[in-house]
């Protein structure tokens, strides 16, 4: 007969059911997650910032500063390439600006597309190895009194130019001169692919860059190693101070490190969920055991003369976790309709599955029950060892 430990034990597994269906979950959106194309290849990329104070000398010229260092970095012999950006990838855009037309197309104030802008050195594409799919790369003649040059990346090309070829058209950024006037635009000299500049969670947005000549906002240096990323930081610094003593560098980051950080709060609740769910697990996985012992003892004269009239004692041990298995069954039950519920709750934080995910429901409900089998099979065991004799007298 069923019992209050049999429901208590029940619903002890269906809350088991629940955490380990939400692990399942956050550890499925991880993995989505960390498979997001970031357009980049992060592998021994280190990144650090600098700040030239306003009453600097080098302040009148930050573009021959931001040349000097990346001279001075290239030539150590660990670093294998060195460039700068305004922001790096993964760490946020530098500007979100509107772009007032493209070509032939005209956008009227409050109704402009906004892309990311970003100021980047000529290396900066080879050195995060981002695939250059038309047209050319900045390069040397790209001077602050050279026609303005932009490169966009591919979904800013097919936004602004959805029927015909960027290269070669010009575009209209905001505050760059209204559509029309003397200013002649920027003319797109080739189109990159997407890279994620925010979360995984919140995609590539459309990007277009300039060179950092043209715009010398840059102030972001990243450097692919030879070897680990971080032991090349203090020959860097060095280079910093021998170029400019007073420029202090902050914010040294690797961008493995910053791909890691962009996980944020999925991975840290998924990581909570995956702990209490191992925690229910194993106290489901004592309840089954103690349940099951305790029915065991109770039914000792009984089992006792279940083996003195010739029972079988395979057909025993089935007979008794045959009972832990149908508390276990009815727990999973009951805990995948509650977990069918709580889970919408966690829909928000979910990325790339569903909360109704059939694989995270099957897989916990196959483990529980893998679980609860091997729980009441340890008692069912040792009752099979039990003496008929015995078990008889003491009745």
């Amino acid at each position: 007969r069923w019992g209050g430990r049999d429901l208590l034990l029940a619903g002890q597994i269906g809350l088991a059911v629940v955490l380990l269906v939400s692990a399942g979950l956050f550890v499925r959106s991880i993995r989505a997650l960390q498979h997001v194309d970031r357009g980049f290849t992060a592998e021994r990329v280190v990144t650090f910032s600098y700040l030239v104070p306003r009453g600097s000398a080098l302040a009148d010229d930050p573009a021959g500063l931001a040349e000097g260092l990346l001279q001075g970095l290239g030539r150590l012999p660990d670093v294998e390439a060195a460039a700068m950006a305004c922001s790096p990838p993964l760490g946020g855009h530098c500007t979100i600006t509107g772009v007032a037309g493209a070509g032939a197309r005209r956008w009227p104030e409050g109704s402009r597309p906004r892309i990311g802008l970003n100021q980047v050195s000529d290396g900066f594409f080879d050195l995060l190895r981002v695939p250059l799919l038309r047209g050319r790369g900045f390069g040397p003649d790209d001077r602050a009194d050279a026609p303005p040059v932009v490169i966009l990346s591919r979904s800013a090309a097919e936004r602004l130019f959805p029927d015909d070829d960027a290269l070669g058209r010009r575009v209209w950024l905001e505050g760059a001169g209204p559509p029309g006037s003397d200013d002649a635009g920027a003319e797109v000299i080739g189109v990159v692919d997407d890279v994620l500049y925010d979360t995984p969670r919140q995609g590539s947005m459309p990007e277009a860059y300039v060179s950092f000549r043209q715009d010398p906002s840059a102030a972001t240096v990243m450097l692919r190693t030879r070897r680990e990323p971080l032991a090349v930081v203090p020959a860097a610094r060095a280079i910093v101070r021998e170029l400019a003593p007073d420029v202090p560098v902050f914010g040294v980051r690797t961008l493995d490190e910053m791909a890691r950080q962009a996980l944020g709060d999925t991975r840290t609740l998924g990581l909570l969920l995956t702990v209490l769910a191992g925690l229910a697990l194993a106290i489901a996985c004592a309840g089954v055991t103690a349940v099951v012992a305790f029915s065991v003892a109770r039914r000792t004269s009984e089992l006792g003369l279940r083996m003195a009239l010739g029972a079988d004692r395979g057909a025993l041990v089935r007979l008794v976790v045959g009972r832990g298995l149908w508390t276990a069954l009815l727990g999973v039950a009951a805990g995948a309709g509650a977990a069918a519920v709580g889970t919408r709750l966690l829909e928000g934080a979910l990325f790339g599955v569903p909360p109704t995910d059939p694989a995270a429901y099957a897989w916990a409900a196959v483990l529980l029950l893998a679980v609860a089998a091997v729980a009441a099979w340890l008692p069912a065991r040792r009752a099979t060892r039990i003496d008929p004799v015995r078990a008889l007298r003491a009745d």
